[in-house]
């Protein structure tokens, strides 16, 4: 019945004015969820969030015929729930002395040294659930052990391994870790006493993620234990972990949930498994007999940006569009019929690093959250995105007038422009809804510009923008960019000397020749080349001979764990003889330059060119609490 409702007040969204009111056509609807658990969650302990958006938020679960709320209310930067037995819980960990400002990757980020926290009492949360339950949604608390617990022990070092710690006032993944002792297991017990009280759900989200074990590996108390029982490496000390704070949730008649990380040791086939390493980790746990609830970054983190245009608020890092979310499949087809009853559903994540604002949450998760929504509920075949297209125009509409802010991103474009064999750009554009205007010399598009139909060649070098217009709305969305670059690398095999310290985005060139140059946007990680390590020694083989009297490359330097090389050299290379340096520059050189490092030199025949950058450059970590080696991160090689 509740769910029936919640139908019409969606169809209200399309229903006719009339004199007196509003008229529905007349209809028969048979309808039912395709999964049992159809979620969302929200992080309150990057930012704390107050009891009338709580509710709010659980209203707009509601609405779109979720039933599970998965409240994340403890991290290392604030712990958000009253424990009666411990106050410096709230006392000191709910609160910070300031917060990063900008991206916490920023070189120049800096603290912006004002008081941010706040807690709920557990009469505030028995108000809430009360709320929640009235709405047909279960409330899910997470409580993040042992990892993700600066906070906690800040407030109560005791109990922690390593170091005293203050509540964290950047974003990352800490060394702080909760120490595998008797008293910390009968600390978490009285704190899952009182949890499991206040929350009459089946589940307690124990997290169990992210967790950095080198103060294990320092510890007497854990080291001795791990003697006494048997445990081989410290991924079994972090199972032994898991499995005794399943035993005590499991005391208090609830069940557990835990991040993929938990399977990387022995677990009990009882807990439930979150999983948000992509899909695999979900259908081995299928496979292997847990429950699942399906999070995978690619299609359910609603803190990656929306669109590559560049008038996206700042987000964490990463692409995912509202197609992705619609596309999402919780149970994949080639599932066994045991593992795929093994599926619960799905749930969409908001982490909020970057998100401190009411009306940034609903920007954030609107309208992927509808997209998930249908995700969840209908079948596969009664899903078709461009109906869904059509639909979500009245009832964003609809939720504007219920106070929710939505999101226009999937009006944006998206462009590509990808060299083909007789060495021209083809550029394709793609955009949800509306009309593609764009330019070619990176001037702003309008009405008298082009018109994109479909994709077109490139022979010359251009900056393409790009903007839809919405005619309905009489309104633009976006700004797209691709610069494109013709130049001697493009087509060229590239080997590396040390192959360990390339990421996934470097390999075989694939960003570095590509012919794009990036934007500034650092975070869009498919745009930028990063290597770790002190040198990054690259081969570049050309396919034939060739005279070259010019490199450059794109070099990042803006940002913490970012820097520019410390030395750059480009060697010339023949058949059979030595390689000769042709260019050469030092760190005062380097610093001076903007984002790109250029030689010029005597024209070279050469058939292939060596590229060195040192990197010998160090930023402290807060995470690692230690001077850390800085990532060198490139753009394209550009050879003429």
């Amino acid at each position: 019945a509740w769910y029936a409702v919640q139908t019409v007040r969606q169809l209200l969204s399309q229903a006719k004015q009339v004199e007196g009111g509003l008229q529905l056509p007349q209809l028969s609807i048979e309808d039912a969820p395709l999964f049992p658990y159809r979620g969302m969650h929200l992080d309150v302990s990057r930012h704390f969030f107050n009891i009338e958006f709580i509710k709010k938020y659980i209203d707009l679960i509601a609405l779109h015929k979720m039933n599970y709320f998965h409240w994340h209310l403890s991290d290392d930067q604030g712990w958000r729930i009253e424990i009666k037995k411990y106050p410096h819980l709230v006392e000191i960990g709910a609160y910070r002395e300031g917060t990063v400002e900008g991206h916490t990757l920023n070189a120049d980020s800096s603290v912006d040294n004002i008081k941010h926290g706040g807690y709920y009492t557990q009469e505030e949360i028995r108000d809430v659930v009360a709320y929640a339950s009235e709405r047909h949604v279960t409330v899910v608390p997470e409580i993040d052990v042992p990892g993700h617990a600066s906070a906690l022990i800040a407030a109560y070092p005791e109990f922690g391994c390593g170091p005293e710690t203050k509540v964290k006032r950047h974003f990352g993944i800490f060394k702080h870790v909760l120490c595998s002792s008797e008293e910390t297991f009968a600390f978490l017990d009285d704190i899952f006493s009182e949890v499991a009280e206040l929350f009459p759900g089946p589940y307690i989200h124990i997290g169990g993620d992210e967790v950095v074990k080198d103060h294990w590996h320092n510890c007497e108390s854990c080291q001795k234990l791990m003697v006494e029982q048997d445990l081989h490496d410290l991924e079994q000390l972090q199972a032994y972990f898991v499995n005794r704070a399943e035993k005590i949730v499991n005391k208090y008649n609830k069940q557990i949930i835990g991040w993929d990380e938990i399977l990387d040791g022995d677990i009990h086939p009882s807990a439930t498994i979150m999983t948000w390493h992509g899909m695999e980790g979900g259908l081995k746990a299928a496979e292997k007999g847990h429950n699942v609830i399906m999070t995978p970054a690619e299609f359910v983190y609603f803190d990656a940006y929306q669109s590559t245009s560049l008038d996206e608020p700042l987000a964490i890092h990463g692409l995912t569009r509202l197609r992705d979310v619609y596309g999402f499949q919780p149970a994949p087809s080639h599932l066994s019929d045991v593992a795929r009853q093994k599926i619960l559903g799905g749930q969409g994540n908001l982490w909020t690093e970057y998100i401190s604002t009411d009306e940034a949450v609903e920007y954030m998760v609107l309208p992927r959250m509808c997209a998930l929504a249908e995700v969840l509920w209908s079948e596969e075949h009664n899903r078709d995105f461009d109906s869904f297209l059509e639909r979500l125009e009245t009832f964003t509409y609809h939720l504007r007038m219920l106070d929710y802010v939505t999101s226009d991103s999937h009006y944006k474009p998206e462009l590509q422009a990808n060299l083909q064999h007789d060495d021209q750009f083809l550029v394709a554009m793609e955009v949800e809804q509306g009309s593609v205007y764009y330019t070619l010399d990176g001037s702003l598009p309008n009405l008298h510009s082009n018109l994109y139909h479909e994709p077109f060649t490139l022979a010359e070098e251009c900056s393409v923008r790009a903007r839809t217009w919405v005619d309905s709305k009489k309104k633009w969305y976006g700004d797209c960019r691709i610069t494109t670059r013709f130049h001697k690398a493009i087509g060229s095999d590239i080997t590396f000397a040390n192959p360990m310290e390339v990421p996934w985005n470097a390999s075989s060139g694939g960003i570095l020749f590509n012919g794009n140059r990036a934007t500034d946007r650092i975070f869009q990680h498919h745009e930028w080349a990063q290597f770790w390590g002190e040198k990054l020694d690259a081969e570049i083989k050309f396919p034939r001979q060739t005279i070259v009297s010019s490199v450059s490359i794109g070099v990042m330097g803006l940002h913490r764990q970012l820097h520019k090389p410390t030395e750059i050299a480009v060697y010339s290379g023949e058949p059979d003889k030595d390689w000769v340096l042709v260019g050469y520059m030092n760190t005062e050189d380097i610093d001076k330059t903007n984002n790109r490092v250029k030689f010029d030199f005597k024209p070279t025949l050469m058939d292939r060119l060596r590229f060195v950058a040192v990197n010998d450059r160090h930023y402290w970590s807060p995470e690692k609490e230690d001077m850390v080696r800085a990532i060198m991160s490139f753009d394209e090689i550009v050879i003429h």
